[in-house]
């Protein structure tokens, strides 16, 4: 059962962030990279013959298509607050009911203005003589904090979303939604995505042929994914811990080079005191990273700032002038877009970050990567701030993990596993799924020493070949065959 949590609400800020919402987190099969403008068709809020407060009520209304041409009847609806949409999407319902659309087949995502969800939607109980006695089931939560208050574990069920692709909708055409409740949409129509895979996986080994020339069995990639999903513990059961990075709503203002530190302390060396390093999610190189700094103001809220206790925004924004001038010049170039915020990125006042003080996960050693495929994992001992959602990091000291993200076999799962089926990001659920062999002391030992080699000059022209010893020593940890590793071999150079 896929499931919608607090930490994927949170994630979503912006129109881009939406995006990867409805790819990672509903499982949409929607191109990477296409604009949200381009899979969508827009309805006039005139059209739907909306008036008065529920005409104001409503920014835009927009059917999502999956397939190029193809209605998903997933229709996102942003609203200037979360007072009245109800009624509003009633209204809505109504009038796509007018234009031929069934209102049981239509499921509703209600954002404000920035893409954030705030609520899902869909009919139940439809009668076609009576649709108006509909009851339209809301699944919601409140803006505070974003507590979800629909179930006692705070989740929604997103394959109430998944079966409205093409794909699956040919597949179960004639099936109805369930109409008990939440838990029934979850647990008796969804197929698990376990039992997914296991099909897929079934399928793919059909594919398994004999090599009569060679005399050996040639293997599947369905093959080697279901041996990896049987012998291996996935991540999110190991030790290994992933954190996802800050969300800063304007990285432009914040995230700056070296050039700009200097420039800024040069012209106020106070400035030193809020300036931190940073892990950004521009990496192209394996093994270490290429470190940025932030501009760190968490919220008044949180911290003590000399212009924490100001009587207004005007005063406390002199205080910060006065204390902190390079920065406080700096950050009015970006004043607008800071205002313009969702209210998750702000702090107390508007040149604030939302964030309490440096989060534990980040302090010292960890592993960190970006998690658009293919992986590239890099080694910091810093305590850098790693900013981005879609930056991870694991703290740890132990190599094995890192020489196991940059291996063949990561790169050749992540693109069997997730890149074919055009799964976009690995977002942390995805991540929690990967496959990790037991490993022994004396492989721990072997892993480490050629990964140290590595990492004191990644720049060595020596470092090809200890990679290539690395990925034989994983070939090894994963007990793989002479075929498995012929077929990662084979299909990772063709990339």
């Amino acid at each position: 059962m896929f499931t919608i949590t607090i930490d994927d609400i949170e994630d979503v800020i912006d129109e881009d962030t939406f995006m990867e919402f409805l790819m990672d987190v509903l499982h949409l099969p929607i191109p990477e990279d296409l604009p949200l403008e381009d899979i969508t068709s827009i309805f006039s809020n005139e059209a739907l013959g909306l008036s008065g407060f529920n005409d104001q009520q409503v920014l835009d209304c927009q059917e999502l298509s999956i397939s190029p041409g193809e209605p998903s009847g997933i229709i996102l609806i942003r609203f200037k607050s979360e007072t009245g949409y109800i009624g509003a999407l009633q209204a809505i319902a109504k009038g796509l009911d007018q234009q031929g659309n069934n209102p049981t087949d239509l499921r509703f995502i209600c954002t404000d203005e920035f893409f954030q969800p705030f609520a899902f939607a869909y009919f139940k109980d439809l009668v076609k003589e009576d649709r108006h006695a509909a009851e339209l089931n809301i699944l919601s939560w409140t803006q505070d904090n974003t507590r979800i208050n629909i179930s006692s574990e705070h989740e929604i069920p997103a394959d109430l979303f998944i079966d409205q692709s093409t794909e699956e909708r040919e597949s179960t055409a004639g099936d109805n939604l369930p109409v008990d409740g939440i838990d029934d949409l979850g647990e008796k129509d969804a197929i698990p995505d376990t039992l997914a895979d296991e099909k897929e996986v079934g399928s793919l080994e059909a594919e398994s042929k004999i090599d009569l020339k060679n005399n050996v069995t040639r293997i599947s990639s369905g093959d080697l994914l279901g041996k990896l999903q049987k012998t291996c513990t996935p991540l999110g059961d190991t030790d290994w811990k992933i954190h996802k990075g800050v969300i800063t709503g304007c990285n432009k203002a914040y995230v700056i080079e070296e050039s700009k530190r200097q420039e800024l302390i040069d012209k106020d060396p106070k400035s030193a005191e809020i300036i931190k390093l940073a892990i950004g999610k521009h990496q192209e190189t394996l093994w270490k990273p290429i470190l940025k700094y932030i501009i760190w103001m968490p919220s008044s809220k949180n911290k003590p700032w000399e212009w924490a206790d100001a009587k207004n925004e005007s005063e406390a924004r002199k205080i910060f002038a006065q204390t902190y001038p390079a920065i406080s010049n700096h950050l009015k170039g970006f004043e607008k877009d800071l205002k313009g915020r969702h209210e998750s990125c702000k702090g107390k006042y508007s040149w604030e970050l939302t964030h309490r003080e440096h989060k534990p996960e980040f302090l010292g050693p960890k592993i960190t990567f970006y998690d658009k495929p293919p992986v590239v994992a890099y080694y910091d001992e810093s305590d850098a701030i790693v900013v981005s959602p879609f930056v991870h990091c694991i703290p740890t000291t132990d190599f094995s993990m890192l020489a196991i993200l940059n291996s063949k076999l990561a790169e050749w799962y992540v693109q069997n596993r997730y890149e074919k089926k055009g799964g976009g990001r690995l977002n942390k659920n995805k991540l929690q799924d990967f496959p990790v062999p037991d490993i022994t002391t004396k492989q721990k030992t072997e892993l480490t020493n050629i990964v140290e080699q590595i990492l004191e000059n990644p720049d060595n022209p020596n470092v090809p070949s200890l990679e290539e010893e690395l990925n034989r020593l994983i070939y090894d940890l994963y007990e793989l065959t002479s075929a498995e590793i012929k077929l990662i071999e084979e299909e990772t150079n063709q990339t």
